[in-house]
């Protein structure tokens, strides 16, 4: 770059839909009760999904008694984006959510009610403390040499965290799993 030549960062645009409600997803958008919103890609579901929602809002509903429940965390958070941006008023409660995540805040509140602690912990997350624990050199693992390399691959990493799972649900205790080791060689 040449001296005394600024750099200027510009933001792109924000994207404009184009996107108009036919007949039946403006009926689906003033209906109130539950809803399924099913169809193709591009179809427009989540369009009138959020439409939906903001038009139950406008009409006086308590945005924390909406419940949108989706497959993806990426999916949970665009509605969330989504529909905050179109609303007028706040919500204290997600109104997007995974069914894992649903699951989870129902199964905490039976278990403890009185202090919901345990926490959802993600995938990602999971992976960095495994992570850390196969780097850690306090406690050395012993790994047949043909896996020293590969321990540092986020390949290796998901592989050990879904064993952790599985023998999670299989009662296994890590005895359990340095016996079936040894007999499997």
């Amino acid at each position: 770059m040449k001296a005394g030549r600024r750099l200027q960062l510009l933001r792109r645009p924000p994207l404009t839909r184009s996107f108009e409600l036919d007949a039946v997803q403006k009926s689906l958008a003033t209906t109130f009760g539950k809803v399924a919103i099913f169809g193709a890609p591009g179809t427009g579901k989540t369009t009138t999904l959020v439409e939906t929602v903001l038009a139950r809002v406008e009409a006086g509903a308590d945005p924390s008694s909406i419940l949108i429940l989706t497959y993806g965390r990426e999916r949970a958070s665009d509605l969330r984006d989504a529909i905050a941006l179109g609303a007028s008023s706040t919500s204290f409660e997600a109104l997007a959510r995974t069914f894992h995540s649903l699951a989870f805040s129902i199964l905490n509140e039976k278990l403890r009610p009185e202090d919901p602690s345990y926490v959802l912990v993600s995938g990602a997350e999971q992976d960095a403390f495994i992570k850390d624990l196969l780097q850690n050199d306090l406690v050395p693992i012993e790994w047949h040499p043909d896996l020293r390399d590969a321990q540092k691959s986020r390949g290796f990493i998901r592989e050990v965290r879904d064993l952790i799972s599985r023998a999670t649900e299989l009662n296994l205790t890590p005895k359990d799993l340095q016996r079936l080791g040894e007999e499997l060689g």
